[in-house]
């Protein structure tokens, strides 16, 4: 895993065909073409389902290509999560706070589903992706091809995708976890 900064994000996804707006805030919606397709569907409570649930989010997005979470809210109090967090990170190596570098940038893994948990930092993704949705964070969890991505929000996911088949795999996940549907776009 390696940090960025909202510059560093904001250059990642120019790369990946994703605007980049004010304060080198990277835009996702406003540049996503009109057949782009989104599920937004709640997010599990329990903590095991919610691992589970964060797996599936990771290996949604396309093997091969590097993932980026990009955090864009997250609580100050009470300090404990955010302790966590950053405490996290700092195994990881990264001393900065996430003010100052938001992004968490995992390299391509080759294999597949089915070697999932040998791959290290696709395991370290998920369960960052899962401590940011049990604690109500605000994110992007994107990967550079196709122009697919999920955004994280307070008790909900919301997968955009120009895919056919991966908007059924999405679908699925919904299914699977047997969780409600907000809404969907097509």
């Amino acid at each position: 895993m390696k940090c960025l900064t909202k510059a560093e994000i904001a250059a990642w996804m120019k790369l990946a065909g994703f605007a980049v707006g004010h304060e080198d805030k990277p835009i996702v919606e406003s540049v996503l073409p009109k057949y782009h397709k989104h599920l937004m569907i709640d997010v599990p409570n329990e903590a095991l389902r919610l691992h589970y649930f964060s797996a599936r989010l990771v290996q949604w997005l396309p093997n091969g290509s590097p993932r980026i979470l990009f955090l864009t809210d997250w609580h100050t109090y009470p300090p404990a999560p955010l302790t966590t967090f950053e405490t996290l990170r700092l195994g990881c190596g990264e001393a900065r706070h996430i003010i100052d570098a938001p992004g968490h940038l995992f390299e391509a893994f080759e294999g597949g589903n089915d070697d999932f948990y040998k791959d290290k930092p696709s395991a370290l993704l998920t369960g960052i992706v899962s401590l940011a949705l049990g604690y109500d964070w605000y994110g992007y969890l994107a990967s550079q091809t196709p122009m697919e991505y999920i955004v994280l929000g307070d008790g909900f996911i919301s997968f955009s995708t120009a895919s056919d088949e991966k908007f059924d795999e999405a679908k699925e996940i919904a299914k699977t976890f047997e969780l409600r549907q907000r809404g969907q776009s097509s």
